[in-house]
């Protein structure tokens, strides 16, 4: 788990000193930075996939995916998948004992992050 904790800084001037311990995903720097320009006032646009760190509805994960391939962290697990053969698993969790169920449901949670994350590059594709 520590393996893939990378500390994230930005200097401000100016801006009092914010601290955060949240999971986040590098689609969430843009929505951040917006925020801290933005104060009290930030409402996160519409096609922005990330949310920012400060926000209280920041899901505190992250998902990186390359090609079929995708992994997960959140502060009690991380998975990996595969989309060409459909394999998943739990690489950590924090409890020792991992239910049948939560097993279950990870190959549709991480389906799901794939789908979305296809759209999202189709959908911003640059066309020549």
């Amino acid at each position: 788990y520590n393996y893939n904790e990378l500390p994230f800084a930005m200097y401000i001037p100016g801006l009092v000193k914010i601290e955060t311990e949240k999971i986040a995903s590098n689609i969430d720097i843009a929505p951040t930075i917006l925020n801290i320009i933005e104060g009290e006032s930030y409402v996160r646009p519409e096609h922005f996939i990330g949310s920012s760190m400060f926000s209280k509805d920041h899901p505190d994960n992250a998902v990186q995916k390359c090609l079929n391939g995708i992994e997960y962290v959140d502060e009690n697990n991380i998975a990996i998948g595969n989309e060409n053969t459909s394999a998943y698993s739990i690489l950590y969790s924090a409890s020792n004992y991992i239910s049948a169920n939560d097993n279950a449901k990870l190959p549709d949670k991480l389906k799901n992050l794939i789908q979305v994350t296809d759209e999202m590059l189709i959908n911003n594709r640059l066309v020549r």
